[in-house]
């Protein structure tokens, strides 16, 4: 449910929309999805009838949206291994893979396998998106608009972190890597530096 908010959030970017925009959107999201999921009734059959009917609905959305979608660039699913996954995630995880979507070259999104009332405060989420290489200079720019920017060692090629996430462009590549994730409904760009460090592109 997790992968889905984020997929739903991307889905729902143009490539109008700057990636400030699309990042805002992207955790609205998870925090709409995180506030229904707060508000389940008490009664557990009927909480677990509405908890049912949310993952329905995001399924049926996140179809729709995929519909007509080209293929990703790259299989950004593979940049982790299980241990890795397991060590950020910090339990079980679904991988999501991201098509194309709107100013996307697709992705990944990485959450629980099980979300359930007693581990939602613990768990943790990671977006991994992929965009065009020649943007990322205008990107990265548009970020510092908003504020500080630093730059991040121990990667190869150009990354920076805004606060919230990271931005690399690893030597070489068509494509660079926009990261993001922490505890559900934040963002945190120790936790995306982290998962970027892990990273075997």
């Amino acid at each position: 449910m997790v992968s889905a908010a984020f997929a739903l959030a991307l889905a729902a970017c143009g490539k109008e929309k700057s990636p400030e925009q699309q990042r805002q959107e992207a955790v609205a999201q998870m925090q709409d999805t995180a506030g229904r999921l707060k508000n389940l009734s008490s009664d557990p059959d009927k909480a677990a009838a509405e908890l049912q009917a949310l993952g329905k609905d995001m399924e049926e959305r996140l179809a729709r949206a995929k519909a007509g979608e080209g293929g990703a660039v790259v299989d950004a699913c593979a940049f982790l291994d299980e241990a890795d996954v397991l060590a950020l995630i910090g339990a079980a995880a679904t991988r999501e893979p991201m098509p194309r979507m709107g100013s996307s070259w697709g992705g990944c999104n990485y959450g629980p396998a099980e979300m359930t009332l007693e581990n939602m405060g613990a768990s943790r989420y990671l977006m991994v998106n992929i965009r065009p290489a020649n943007e990322f200079d205008g990107t990265v720019d548009y970020h510092r608009q908003g504020g500080a920017v630093a730059e991040v060692p121990g990667l190869d090629g150009k990354a920076y972190v805004d606060g919230k996430s990271l931005l690399w462009q690893p030597p070489g590549k068509p494509w660079f890597v926009f990261v993001s994730g922490g505890p559900m409904g934040k963002q945190d760009p120790r936790f995306a530096v982290d998962a970027a460090r892990r990273m075997k592109l």
